[in-house]
């Protein structure tokens, strides 16, 4: 069986699974780097982030979860040597490549619309208006508001089998 939204956005426009992808590679390749001992899977995973970042900015919901990762590591290997690299090959290589790959359609946004997220109205749209308030704050409130509205949508039950999704259906239909 395939997951339909899946199958849906592989012939669509939509970039949500080339966003998901970069940062799917991001991790993979961060947990290599600590695992094998290596620079360069730090780096592929930087490059992924930078990619991710500038393919949709429905990354920033996974921000902070990914430093929570990032808290977690740096504590676990606080006295090897391995912190070292988390910081600098990661951390060092991950602002340089959002600065280089993921920032440029926000630089081309705040060019043609004063607003890195792009023209106010749409995201006014999406996010909602706020009087007083700055267009930054709006989509950062925005995230919060609209995570148990993600999660819900996350949470779909069709690629089970019959006897369990109708079973358990109902339970997500009643939430």
């Amino acid at each position: 069986s395939t997951c339909v939204q899946v199958l849906f956005q592989s012939t669509s426009t939509q970039n949500d699974l080339i966003a998901t992808s970069f940062w799917t590679l991001m991790v993979y390749f961060f947990f290599a780097g600590i695992q094998h001992k290596e620079k360069s899977p730090f780096f592929f995973s930087s490059i992924a982030f930078g990619l991710a970042f500038g393919t949709k900015s429905t990354i920033f919901f996974m921000l902070p979860g990914w430093v929570i990762i990032l808290v977690v590591s740096i504590v676990k290997y606080r006295k090897s040597d391995i912190l070292k690299r988390i910081v600098y090959n990661w951390g060092i290589s991950a602002f340089a490549s959002v600065l280089i790959l993921g920032s440029y359609i926000y630089i081309q946004n705040t060019f043609a619309y004063g607003n890195p997220l792009g023209p106010t109205s749409f995201v006014e749209e999406k996010v909602g208006s706020r009087e007083n308030d700055d267009t930054i704050g709006l989509y950062l409130r925005s995230m919060g508001d609209n995570t148990f509205r993600y999660l819900y949508q996350i949470v779909d039950f069709s690629p089970l089998p019959f006897k369990i999704a109708s079973k358990v259906n109902p339970l997500k239909e009643y939430i």
